[in-house]
C-alpha cells in the first residue's frame, strides 16, 4: 500500500499556520526505515506546528544503534524494533516516555495482544507502538505441491536436507536461527547450548539455495526461489503493488503456528534536544486520521483496532495473515540478551554459512 494513497488536500489555512509560526529554533531530527512513513504527513506536521522536520533513514536496527553510539546527530526521535529497544534500555540510551504529553495514544484502542506483547518487556514505559507483523514463508504459489509443504511442515520446509525446493534464508543470525530454534520447538531467545548446538546443525545442512534480504520477496516472484524466510511486511508490501498494477499475484505467504512476533515504535533519545517537539510528532502520528493515511502508506499492520479494521476492510485483506497474533497461536518476541549472546550467534551462523 506504500503507492496506495488516500489524498489528502492540505488546506491554505494550515500553509498560513505554518508561515505566522515557523521559526529556525524549531527543529526535530527523526531516524527511521526507508519509506516507512507518509511524507505527507511529515510535511502536514511541520505545517501545524512550525516545527521543522529532518528525517533521515537506515537500513537495519544495526546501523540505527551505530547511529545512536555516534551520536553525531542528536536525533529526538527514533523507531527501532523490539530487541533494539531492550538493548538500549539497558544501555540507559533512550527515556521513559511522558504519556500524558500524548493524549491521543491514551485514548487509542491497541489491537488484541499488542498490550500484552510489551507487558512484560523491559522497554514498555519507553516506546509508542507503530506497525507490527511476524516472520514467515513467501512461496510461489505456481509450484506444484509447495502449498501443502509449507502449511504441513511450517518452518520445516526450510531445513529439509533434501527439499526439492529452491531456498532462500534470511541473512541474518538472530531470524535463521531463531527460525530453527522455532521450527525445533525452543524460544528463539533461548542460551541454552544444546538448543543452539541443534539449530546450527539443521541450518548447517539445509539445502539453501541464497541467502539474502529484503530481496528475497522479489526473487520468490520472479521464480529464481520458491520459498523464502521473510517479514510479514514486505510481502504486503508486493501484494499491493501488485493489486494496484493488476499484476497476477504468484505467491503467498504463511505464518507458521509458533513464529516470532516484532514490534517497531517510536522511541526519544536520551541524549534528544527537543523533548517536547519529539512527544507532539508521536502524538500527532496517533491521531487517529494520520494514523489511518500512514497505514493505508506504509502498508504493514497497524497497532490500533481501529485502524487495523479500516484497511482489512477497505483492501480486503486476509485477517488470518493481516493479524499477527492470532488467537491459538504461539507468537515470540525477540529479546536483546546480551552482547556475548549475540557473538554467539554470529559465530554459529556464520559455522553453518560456511560449511
Amino acid at each position: 500500500m506504500k503507492k496506495i494513497l488516500i489524498s489528502i488536500t492540505l488546506l491554505s489555512a494550515l500553509l498560513t499556520l505554518s508561515a505566522c509560526n515557523n521559526s529556525a529554533n524549531d527543529s526535530l531530527n527523526v531516524l527511521n526505515w526507508g519509506d516507512y512513513i507518509n511524507p505527507e504527513l511529515l510535511d502536514r506536521f511541520e505545517a501545524e506546528t512550525g516545527i521543522t522536520v529532518t528525517y533521515d533513514e537506515v537500513g537495519s536496527n544495526e546501523e540505527m544503534d551505530v547511529r545512536m553510539q555516534l551520536n553525531t546527530t542528536q536525533y529526538d526521535i527514533m523507531v527501532p524494533s523490539d530487541y533494539m529497544m531492550d538493548k538500549w534500555v539497558q544501555e540507559g540510551r533512550i527515556q521513559a516516555l511522558d504519556y500524558s504529553l500524548i493524549p491521543n495514544y491514551q485514548t487509542a484502542l491497541l489491537m488484541n495482544g499488542v498490550n500484552d506483547l510489551l507487558s512484560d518487556e523491559r522497554y514498555a514505559d519507553y516506546t509508542v507502538p507503530y506497525f507490527y507483523g511476524t516472520i514467515g514463508l513467501m512461496y510461489n504459489t505456481n509450484v506444484e505441491g509447495l502449498k501443502e509443504a509449507v502449511e504441513s511442515s511450517g518452518f520445516g520446509v526450510l531445513f529439509d536436507q533434501d527439499s526439492p525446493y529452491k531456498i532462500g534464508m534470511y541473512d541474518s543470525p538472530r531470524d535463521a536461527l531463531g527460525a530453527a530454534l522455532m521450527h525445533l520447538g525452543y524460544s528463539p531467545n533461548t542460551t541454552d547450548a544444546s538448543h543452539l548446538s541443534m539449530a546450527e546443525t539443521i541450518l548447517t545442512f539445509a539445502n539453501i539455495t541464497a541467502y539474502g534480504e529484503d530481496d528475497l520477496n522479489n526473487r520468490v516472484i520472479e521464480g529464481n526461489l520458491d520459498i523464502a524466510l521473510v517479514y510479514s511486511g514486505d510481502y504486503f508490501d508486493e501484494r499491493y503493488a501488485h493489486e494496484e498494477e493488476s499484476l497476477p499475484i504468484n505467491f503467498a505467504y504463511y505464518a507458521p503456528e509458533s513464529t516470532n512476533v516484532w514490534v517497531d515504535g517510536f522511541v526519544i533519545p536520551e541524549a534528544a534536544e527537543n523533548v517536547e517537539a519529539a512527544h507532539a510528532f508521536i502524538n500527532f502520528m496517533s491521531d487517529p486520521d494520520n494514523a489511518l493515511e500512514n497505514a493505508s502508506y506504509v502498508g504493514y499492520t497497524p497497532v490500533y483496532a481501529d485502524t487495523y479494521t479500516a484497511i482489512l476492510e477497505d483492501f480486503e485483506l486476509d485477517a488470518s495473515i493481516f493479524n499477527p497474533i492470532p488467537s491459538g497461536q504461539t507468537r515470540h518476541i525477540y529479546q536483546y540478551i546480551s552482547d556475548a549472546h549475540n557473538e554467539t550467534l554470529l559465530e554459529a551462523f556464520n559455522r553453518a554459512k560456511s560449511n
